[in-house]
C-alpha cells in the first residue's frame, strides 16, 4: 500500500485498523458504510460514490467523478511543500505566515 500499489483490504483488516486507531462507534460506522458502499460501487460509475451528491454537484462534473473512481494510482508532485491531505492546520498556518511576510519584505511592496 505504502508503494502505491493496490492492495485488497478485507472488512475485518478495517475494523482492525478503526480498533487500533481507537476510533468511536460514530467514526468506525461511518469508514465502515464507506467500505460497503465502495465495494458495492466497485466496476458501476452508475452506483458511484458521488451520486449521494448529485443535488449539489453539476451533472457536467460527472465524467471526473467517473475518472477519479477508476483510478488506479495518483501521482503529486509539489516542491518543499508537504502534499494537502498530509497538512495539519498548524503547518498550513505556519506556511500562509512565512508567505505572508515574504510578501512584505518584497522590493515591489516596499516602494
Amino acid at each position: 500500500m505504502e508503494e502505491g500499489q493496490y492492495v485488497r483490504i478485507s472488512t475485518l483488516q478495517y475494523q482492525g485498523l478503526l480498533d487500533l486507531y481507537d476510533a468511536d462507534g460514530e467514526a468506525s460506522g461511518e469508514v465502515m458504510g464507506l467500505v460497503e458502499e465502495a465495494k458495492a460501487s466497485k466496476g458501476h460509475s452508475h452506483k458511484g460514490w458521488w451520486r449521494a451528491y448529485s443535488d449539489v454537484v453539476n451533472q457536467h462534473f460527472d465524467h471526473f467523478m467517473s475518472l477519479e473512481q477508476a483510478c488506479i494510482r495518483m501521482t503529486s508532485f509539489q516542491l518543499t511543500l508537504l502534499p494537502g491531505l498530509l497538512q495539519t492546520s498548524a503547518y498550513r498556518r505556519c506556511i500562509m505566515q512565512m508567505l505572508s511576510m515574504a510578501i512584505w519584505k518584497s522590493p515591489l511592496v516596499a516602494k
